[in-house]
């Protein structure tokens, strides 16, 4: 019987009784104790009974002992650790013969009495996960004989002395000891234990192995070592476990894996190996893994595949060598896996699919990935021969067409085809003739229409996503009948065609989000009986007809948010509905039918926050007795009236914050016994009256934060009013100190804060100057203490005040008045703190080093705002915190790389921001050892202006980042960084943007055109909303609302001239006696890769290399006299050499010289977006003489400009400009197909 969230009264527990009930759940009930009542009162024979989430903090009283049948009990998220006592005591436990399973995680539990478990002769399974332990609770599990799965993930064991699990080890299968803080392992650590079959030592801090570690596991078959720091494949250790079927090393350090390192486990079916810095495969490296069935080699620095490095995987069925920068499919390698079912080489850099794929692993193949890569074209009838092949996944890659051809031989077997993200613009040729196709994806790609024709075939489709394409009036006809979850968003449909939900009678769930729809009209999803979600959410909608959702009786989650409405009724609907999830926020909702939500009677979650109610009455709430969620924040609410949210059975969640509430009256919750969370932050309260709160028993976290409370009442808290609260947020009012009395009354009258229920306290922004050594000394279980913003002139009293909290995790400092933080500021006793913020420290002049030493497990650091300090030792602060996942610091140097940041040995950073006004470059190498699935980078409140392209890519490919560039010097983003970002299009998102200095020229061209490119959702947050600040006739202006024509550097009288033909660079020529300006960049085409720079940096080599020869020949050929013949000899070779990046320029008009580098320059000159045929600036180009290049004089037929001289006579100014217009095109004649400028008016022979 499920009962969770639910209290008990007396007249039900007498309902209970004697019924044949053997399973009870009571998880987040509100329990302080065991429920009497429940257990002695109603005589039933449980066997299972869960009692998590609650707050009981004893077990004492024996009332588990009539209860002789019990074999299941729950009580995990409890407070059974929360006592004086560091070690928990209960003979609740003595004598249940029958108890198989006992869960006590997650009660703050750092010690055990020894013998707690005398007498539970049957319990098979114990979990101790997530509580405060310290070392393995050996002597605590004596008693029990048959346990087989013994967890104590999570909790802060350090090391694993000899023997310690002697007394299970004649029974236990399964052990857990991931997510300690293991760093050590004595040998025969698991002697006795030969009949474990599972091991689990992951997100540990071991470094190596000892040689007998294992030593006793004889019988081991799964072993996770994942998230550790192993530097070396650790064969030694493993060589006692010769029966090992699963090993997982990924997440370590490892850089090469040999053919010996594996010898000793040849019984091995599965092998992870993700996520190390393996570079290279031995010879033949696996080829001891006969049995090998799945192998794991993904993000590692594999860019190529050796033909012998599978050799001997006869057996191997799935692979995956995802994002290793691999360049081409290995299929020789693959040759040699004749079982091979599933490839995944998705995030790497594959071009095209070569015909050795087909061969290779066309009879067995079942699934394809290849996301994220650089496929252009599928040739017509590739898979032909694939007969088992059901999942091809090409999202994210460049193809522009796709047709019945693409996946010809498919017909009978393809079940699932994702091609989302692509380039398509089209789909040609006809009907799809994928039969079987249950999923197809064809979103985020350049489709305009879809022929009438193309679903016709697809019978069985059930998942369509048509979703981020501009389809506006280009959907087919008829969608098909089958489909079950239809994605229409962001298509700019402004209306609902009937041609979209024609024929549709199965949909279940259907997205419209991200359109531009202005109206729901009636009837619009009649005959739809079978849907249960609709998604409307931000669209234009301003209206909805009466009857819009007739019919719809199974319809349970309805999201409006984001639009324009300003009113809600009932008369929306024609009869009652199943409805659950109602969102509306974001809207301009300021009134309510009366029958707004009578016809939704099983409501449990309803979102109004951020509309326009200043009265909000409770006869809106009245029907809803299911309600379990109600957000109203974001409103215009001035008071919370007397019984406003009274008698609402099963709330739990209110949310009432950045209102304008002035007042609370008494029992405006009156009966909400099961409410939990109450936000009330960001009002203006000044007071609460002592019956505010009243019957709010359960309640747990009050948000008070940001409101003018200056005191509370001494009894609103009293215990007959609420039982157990564990947070209570003040931040941000007018305490001039702590309100220890308010507080007291949840334990009783005390002389110093006993709250044995707190986990949580916030004193932030008060105006305390002391934090005496006994006011916290009983708050045993306390995990979070936020004291910043206050008044505290040194921090040594408030440390002294925390040694006695021995469960602090979080503790924030900030904004204080220290003015050192030296070794006499002691933190030794802090060693259990993961999260310490000490920002905002405006009179500190000195922070040692040495200070930071205890925070060796520190998981978050925060550290910057200091204006007084000159130095500060990151690079020192930041050695030995390995465990760093989050840093925000302050940067006092003018550069910053991975010389200081050392993210090589925080390989598990996955956020990283860098602040400080003195901050001016961030070097390309900050982010090398990066390797964590999402990493967040900041460049906040900094001075940099720049941004390395280079500086992702030792970040892989299939991390997701986000960049926050917020209060820096940006005045744009090169066209290169944008191109990097390009580069991970689908997985980065930048912010902050409209915080720098943005310059509205040329520069920001490549800006402009990346803000506006399709795709990029990201530039619809509001941080992202750049608006000019120079020139000055366009500040203030927005930049993506600007013409690219507005966005010039053209500051003189400069004229462009531009190739008429497709395709051709465009630059700026100068007239004569002009100054010259920076000619403007072309707008690229945003496609650039990593692989560009790397294909034009051996470009130029060979170019400078060619070149070297050339002027070798060329003085040769001149010392014999020979010069005619030499000058067409090097012409010649130099046509011959001129690599795909080079970048061919025009002559100058104005002085006839030709640039050099304009015909062997490499790629460097270009930009990373059009693969290196973008026009560098002119002043960047210097000018080469004409006689360092003799074979491209008159001989070859150069033509130079054939334009007039600028005319000094005045009337040369009334000369047509269409007649000194030039162009760009092939002159005939030339022995090189040289650019050249040619007047209109002249007769010359050039292609344009």
């Amino acid at each position: 019987m499920n009962c969770d969230r639910v209290v008990f009264t007396r007249d039900i527990v007498e309902g209970l009784r004697g019924q044949p009930i053997v399973s009870i759940s009571q998880r987040q009930s509100g329990y302080q104790n065991l429920p009497e009542d429940l257990l002695n009162s109603s005589k039933l024979n449980l066997r299972k009974l869960d009692l998590s989430g609650n707050s009981i903090h004893r077990l004492m009283d024996r009332l588990l002992q009539a209860h002789t049948g019990l074999e299941e009990l729950r009580l995990a998220d409890n407070l059974l650790g929360d006592s004086l006592n560091p070690i928990f005591s209960s003979n609740e436990f003595h004598g249940m013969k029958q108890l198989k399973l006992l869960d006590l995680s997650r009660n703050g539990l750092r010690s055990i009495e020894e013998g707690i478990l005398k007498g539970c002769e049957s319990l098979e399974q114990l979990y101790l996960d997530g509580n405060n332990l310290t070392t393995v609770p050996t002597m605590s599990l004596k008693g029990p004989t048959s346990i087989r799965v013994l967890s104590l993930s999570g909790n802060n064991i350090g090391s694993v002395a000899r023997a310690a699990f002697s007394m299970v080890g004649e029974s236990v299968l399964r052990l857990d000891l991931s997510e300690n803080e293991l760093s050590h392992m004595e040998d025969d650590a698991l002697s006795g234990l030969e009949r474990l079959l599972v091991l689990n030592i992951s997100r540990n801090d071991l470094t190596r192995f000892n040689s007998d570690v294992f030593k006793g596991a004889y019988n081991l078959l799964q072993l996770d070592l994942s998230t550790n720091f192993l530097r070396e494949f650790p064969s030694d250790a493993l060589r006692h476990l010769t029966e090992l079927k699963f090993l997982n090393v990924s997440n370590n350090l490892i850089d090469a894996i040999d053919q010996a390192y594996l010898s000793g486990v040849k019984e091995l079916q599965v092998l992870d190996l993700s996520r190390n810095n393996i570079g290279r495969l031995g010879v033949n490296a696996f080829s001891s893994l006969s049995e090998l069935t799945r192998l794991d080699l993904s993000l590692n620095a594999l860019r190529t595949i050796e033909e012998s490095s599978f050799e001997g995987l006869t057996k191997l069925k799935w692979l995956s060598l995802q994002d290793n920068n691999i360049l081409l499919v290995p299929a020789t390698s693959l040759n040699r896996l004749p079982s091979l079912a599933h490839l995944h080489m998705e995030f790497n850099r594959v071009a095209a699919l070569p015909i050795e794929l087909i061969e290779a692993t066309a009879s067995s193949l079942v699934t394809l990935v290849l996301t994220r890569n650089l496929v252009r074209e599928i040739p017509a009838g590739l898979f032909q021969d694939f007969e088992m092949l059901v999942s091809i996944e090409l999202s994210g890659n460049m193809l522009t067409t796709i047709g019945p051809d693409t996946f010809a031989g498919l017909e009978e077997t393809l079940l699932e085809l994702d091609v989302s993200s692509n380039r398509l613009t089209s789909i040609t040729g006809g009907e799809l003739l994928l039969r079987k196709l249950l999923s197809l994806n064809l979103s985020g790609n350049r489709l305009t229409r879809i022929p009438p024709e193309t679903f016709q075939r697809l019978d069985s489709v059930r998942y369509l996503n048509l979703s981020s394409n501009p389809l506006y009036g280009g959907f087919p006809p008829v969608l098909p009948s089958t489909v079950l979850d239809l994605d229409v968003s962001r298509t700019d449909l402004r209306i609902l065609p009937a041609v979209l939900l024609l024929n549709l009678q199965s949909l279940e769930r259907i997205s419209l989000g991200g359109n531009r729809l202005e109206k729901i009209e009636e009837g619009t999803f009649e005959r739809l009986e079978n849907l249960s979600r609709i998604d409307l959410s931000a669209n234009l909608i301003e209206r909805i007809d009466n009857g819009a959702f007739v019919g719809l009786s199974n319809l349970y989650q309805l999201n409006l948010r984001g639009n324009r409405l300003s009113s809600f009724a009932g008369e929306h609907f024609d009869t009652g509905t199943g409805l659950e999830l109602l969102d509306l926020s974001s809207n301009r909702i300021d009134r309510l039918s009366p029958t707004a939500f009578a016809i939704h009677p099983r409501l449990r979650e309803l979102d109004l926050s951020d509309n326009r109610f200043l009265h909000f009455p409770s006869e809106y709430l009245t029907p809803l007795q299911f309600l379990e969620r109600l957000d109203l924040s974001r409103n215009g609410l001035k008071r919370v009236g007397e019984f406003a949210f009274s008698q609402l059975g099963r709330l739990r969640t209110l949310n009432l914050a950045a209102n304008w509430i002035e007042s609370v009256e008494e029992l405006a919750f009156h009966n909400s016994t099961q409410l939990q969370l109450l936000d009330l932050s960001g009002n203006g309260i000044e007071g609460f009256s002592e019956r505010t709160m009243e019957g709010l028993l359960r309640l747990e976290h009050l948000d008070l934060r940001d409101n003018r409370l200056s005191s509370l009442p001494e009894t609103i808290f009293e215990p007959s009013r609420v039982r157990s609260v564990e947070s209570i947020d003040l931040s941000g009012n007018r305490l001039n100190e702590i309100p220890m009395k308010s507080l007291q009354s949840q334990a009783g009258s005390l002389s110093r804060l006993e709250t044995p229920f707190l986990k949580r306290l916030n004193l932030s922004g008060n105006r305390l100057t002391e934090l005496g050594s006994s006011i916290l000394q009983r708050a045993t279980m306390l995990e979070t203490l936020d004291v910043s913003r206050n008044r505290l002139p040194d921090f040594a009293g408030a440390i002294a005040a925390l040694e006695s909290l021995p469960a602090l995790r979080s503790l924030d400092l900030s904004g204080n008045r220290p003015r050192t933080i030296n070794e006499s500021v002691t933190f030794d006793r802090l060693t259990s703190l993961r999260f310490l913020e000490i920002s905002h420290l405006p009179d500190c002049t000195r922070i040692e080093r040495n200070a930071f030493k205890p925070f060796a497990n520190l998981r978050s650091l925060s550290a910057h705002d200091y204006p007084k300090l000159g130095y500060f030792d990151i690079q020192g602060i930041l050695k030995g915190m390995s465990k760093l996942e989050t840093l925000d610091i302050e940067i006092k140097d003018s550069s910053v790389g991975n010389e200081q940041l050392s993210i090589r040995s925080h390989p598990r950073l996955r956020e990283v921001i860098l602040r400080g006004d003195r901050l001016r470059s961030v070097l390309s190498s900050s982010l090398v050892g990066v390797r964590v699935p999402k990493l967040t980078v900041g460049i906040k409140n900094t001075s940099v202006d720049s941004m390395p392209a280079a500086l992702f890519f030792p970040v892989p490919r299939s991390t997701e980042l986000h960049l926050d560039i917020s209060q820096s010097k940006f005045t744009t983003l090169s066209a290169q960084f944008l191109a990097a970002l390009d580069e991970r299009t689908g997985t980065v998102t930048i912010n902050g943007l409209a915080y720098n200095p943005i310059v509205c020229n040329c520069h920001a061209s490549q800006l402009w055109k990346w803000l506006r490119a399709a795709n990029h959702n990201h530039r619809h947050h509001p941080s992202n909303l750049v608006r000019c600040s120079a020139p000055v006739h366009l500040a203030g202006s927005s930049l993506t609302n600007l013409t690219e024509d507005m966005l010039s550097c053209n500051n003189s009288s400069s004229t462009f001239y531009l190739d008429r033909r497709p395709g051709a660079v465009h630059h700026a020529v100068d007239r004569p006696g002009t100054v010259a300006t920076p000619s403007k960049p072309t707008p690229a085409n945003i496609s650039g890769t990593d692989d560009t720079l790397i294909i034009g940096i051996v470009a130029g080599v060979v170019a400078f290399i060619a070149l070297i020869v050339i002027v070798i020949c060329v003085c040769r050929f001149r010392w014999s006299g020979r010069v005619d013949e030499t000058r067409r000899f090097a012409a010649a070779i130099a046509a011959s050499t001129i690599p795909d990046a080079s970048v061919i320029r025009p002559a100058s008009a104005y002085s006839g010289k030709i640039n050099h580098d304009a015909y062997l320059g490499s790629y460097n000159g270009g930009s990373t977006l059009d693969r290196g045929n973008t026009a560098m600036p002119a002043t960047s180009m210097p000018t080469t003489p004409v006689q360092i290049m003799p074979f491209l004089q008159p001989p070859i037929h150069l033509m130079h400009t054939l334009v007039p001289p600028v005319s000094a006579h005045p009337h040369s100014h009334s000369q047509s400009q269409a007649q000194l217009q030039q162009f760009y095109g092939y002159c005939e004649g030339s022995s090189l197909p040289i650019y050249v400028t040619c007047s209109t008016t002249q007769d010359t022979k050039c292609d344009r």
